[in-house]
């Protein structure tokens, strides 16, 4: 390799390409000119595509002129201008894809300058384009280092030899310039709308700036939400599962699974049914297994001290995401909460067992009191002035109501004990419904109560009942009816049955119970505030003992009221298999 030392400037005589202080500077790459032949071939039998070419080749020139100039500034390296051009020249011709490059004859005063290149990279661009490229990086290299204005033209071509003689002199042809001219109009169109071009991505690309800005901000926040529930949902003292529209266990909260003495490792990414195999969830999985398409509520005994009450809650899709899903119905999974109530059920435990014995020990020395009174008001010790009786009437009347209310808190004491249940045996419902009819026949002629029993058309079918429980039952909606009912007001009980079930209805025009009120009708020591004012005794626990005993019998009991018209009570029982 032979190199030429300019002071701090080295050029590779074969390659054409400069090197300054031992590092390569490749100013025009092959690559580069190879490509522009192959745009500018398609330019070449368009009207002024010669002009623009060779001002594109002008700007190449000036642009590699203007580069060697500050590396010999940088290197503070003094050369003449008549050795510029030589450097200039032999360089960027070589780096351009041209074998060799030879200056047959310079002369600056003159404004001469004749060189011969060979080899040329695109003969059949050259040829077309009359070296139009060539001659514009000649022209710019002369112009930018020296000043004057020129025009090159083609002297010889030897196409054989792949050889051309391009030569720069100070005389333009004529034709050249409004050529020029029409080349600048039609650059000066290009640049216009290059600008606008450019002004429409620099307004789009601010646009997308904006964006970007606007989801990150929005992916900040949504992550900062993220950890807020996260911590939430880790600090929450219920447990937490959730699972997906597959019934994949997907989240498992610290508490569940200190709840359920099992860590998140042996259960994440399961299945319910793989669930199902492990014994320390499955009590909790087989709930989830039953479905729901609303929230659902069970307590769970997982030890005989250790319970928990269980809420499912179905998580749904929004509606506008699912309907156009044919067949969808919009559920994505289930969140279900584990709250540990062990010691409210023991404390209600010792509650019920305290109220359980009170009551025992209660009831017999009223049931004595309630003897004694009687014996007193039958005059079985003697007579009685009418001071007395209605003295002793109002201590009797008083004595029953209390009996009636310890019954009542026995009878709470058992159902929350679930001992609802004790004697159970075959009996006719509408035996049973005359026996308790006939019981309030007293309080009937009373109130002047118009009182009508539809029996059934035929003879009901046996049901398994504990008859003292239903008596009880049936006497506190009777009793009800007649409390809430105006004196001379109509009650209709109807009794019917269908192949599964007994229907037991009472209906009264009385004074019904208010809407916003209904809600609690079967919750303890619930009373209606219209009918506090009518009948002031009660104890709120008729309708909960009630529900409880149907219940517990495999029954349903529901109602319809409205304020001021009545209430209707219906339940059902299940007729035996």
């Amino acid at each position: 390799m032979s190199l030429k030392q300019v002071k701090y400037i080295q050029i590779d005589d074969r390659r054409g390409t400069l090197y300054s202080a031992g590092k390569q500077s490749l100013l025009v790459p092959t690559t580069f000119i190879r490509v522009l032949s192959k745009t500018f071939i398609r330019l070449v039998d368009k009207e002024g595509a010669g002009i623009l070419i060779s001002k594109i080749g002008e700007s190449i020139g000036r642009g590699y002129a203007q580069s060697l100039a500050a590396i010999l500034k940088k290197e503070k390296a003094e050369i003449n201008k008549k050795t510029r051009i030589q450097l200039g020249c032999n360089a960027i011709f070589m780096e351009a894809g041209w074998g060799r490059l030879k200056i047959l004859e310079i002369d600056l005063s003159q404004s001469m300058l004749k060189v011969e290149i060979y080899r040329a990279p695109s003969m059949e661009f050259l040829k077309e384009s009359r070296y139009n490229l060539e001659r514009g990086i000649l022209t710019g290299v002369y112009e930018e280092i020296t000043g004057q204005q020129v025009y090159t033209k083609l002297l010889k071509e030897n196409r054989k030899e792949r050889c051309v003689v391009l030569s720069v002199c100070k005389e333009i042809p004529g034709g050249i310039e409004k050529k020029e001219e029409m080349v600048f109009v039609t650059r000066q169109r290009l640049e216009e709308l290059v600008k606008k071009r450019t002004k429409e991505l620099e307004d789009s690309r601010k646009a997308l700036m904006n964006v970007l800005e606007e989801v990150t901000k929005a992916r900040e926040k949504a992550e900062e939400e993220k950890n807020k529930t996260l911590a939430v949902i880790t600090n929450l003292v219920d447990g937490l599962l959730v699972f997906d529209s597959r019934d994949k266990l997907v989240l498992i909260n610290p508490q569940a699974e200190m709840l359920l003495n099992i860590g998140s490792g042996e259960v994440l990414n399961k299945t319910a049914t793989e669930l199902e195999n492990i014994a320390k969830i499955q009590p909790v999985i087989i709930l989830l297994a039953k479905g729901a398409e609303k929230n659902r509520r069970q307590e769970l005994a997982l030890q005989e001290d250790f319970i928990l009450d269980i809420t499912i809650v179905p998580l749904m899709k929004p509606a506008a995401s699912y309907r156009r899903q044919k067949g969808a119905n919009g559920k994505s999974g289930s969140l279900m909460i584990l709250h540990n109530i062990s010691r409210e059920k023991l404390i209600e435990k010792i509650k019920s067992g305290f109220v359980s014995l009170a009551a025992h020990q209660l009831r017999t020395p009223l049931s004595a009191i309630k003897w004694a009174l009687r014996m007193v008001l039958d005059e079985e010790t003697g007579n009685v002035s009418r001071e007395q009786r209605e003295l002793l009437e109002r201590t009797y009347q008083s004595n029953e109501r209390m009996i009636r209310l310890i019954n009542d808190l026995l009878n709470v004491a058992q159902i929350e004990e679930g001992k609802t249940i004790i004697n159970l045996a075959p009996a006719n419902l509408d035996e049973v419904v005359q026996a308790m009819i006939n019981s309030f026949r007293e309080k009937i002629v009373l109130k002047e109560m118009n009182l009508k029993y539809h029996q059934p058309a035929k003879k009901l079918p046996a049901i398994t009942i504990d008859r003292e429980k239903i008596e009880i039952a049936l006497a506190n909606l009777i009793d009800n009816a007649l409390n809430y009912t105006p004196n001379k007001g109509t009650i209709e009980i109807f009794l019917t049955a269908d192949k599964q079930n007994v229907e037991f209805t009472i209906q009264d025009n009385g004074v019904g119970i208010p809407k916003n009120q209904q809600k609690g009708i079967f919750s303890k020591f619930f009373r209606g505030e219209n009918v506090v004012k009518i009948e002031t005794e009660g104890t709120g626990l008729g309708m909960f003992i009630a529900k409880n005993i149907i219940e517990a019998h495999g029954g349903k009991i529901w109602f319809e009221s409205q304020e001021n018209k009545g209430t209707t009570f219906h339940f059902t029982l299940p007729i035996n298999k």
